[in-house]
């Protein structure tokens, strides 16, 4: 309601204006935690003041031991898991399968056979998902 006669208006929300964008940090945090040492390196590349993203990967190179190519990749594996660019949802192998099932009580009947028809998802793990990366 807008309070003038005839207006449509803003429609109400039923949430806080910050609602939203904390439940958007704590998702990208629980994401950034999930790459380990990757998700590391991103967030320090990403959130260091330094205008020079080379230097920072070189930098990190350097310290690693490894090729600046390797932790450019690593970076952007983690990147593209955090912020969604391939899929993170996967189907279980079969109704029954996953651990997901075993807790459902609707599940099976009464003689024990499956009943449940639904295929349930899962969240694909960072390491799922990097070979996943490397199969497409």
């Amino acid at each position: 309601m807008t309070g003038y006669a005839g207006g449509k208006g803003k429609p109400q929300s039923h949430s806080a204006p910050y609602e939203r964008p904390v439940q958007v940090a704590a998702e990208l945090d629980t994401r950034i935690e999930a790459c380990g040492l990757d998700g590391l390196m991103l967030e320090f590349v990403y959130s260091a003041e330094s205008e020079d993203k080379q230097f920072l990967e070189q930098h990190i190179a350097n310290a690693m031991r490894l090729d600046i190519n390797t932790i450019e990749g690593r970076i952007d594996t983690a990147l593209r898991y955090v912020c969604g660019k391939s899929p993170r949802w996967v189907d279980c192998p079969g109704v029954g399968d996953c651990s997901q099932c075993q807790g459902c009580p609707n599940l099976r009947d009464k003689e024990g056979n499956i009943k449940c028809k639904k295929k349930p998802r899962r969240a694909r793990s960072y390491s799922e998902f990097k070979s996943h990366k490397r199969l497409v």
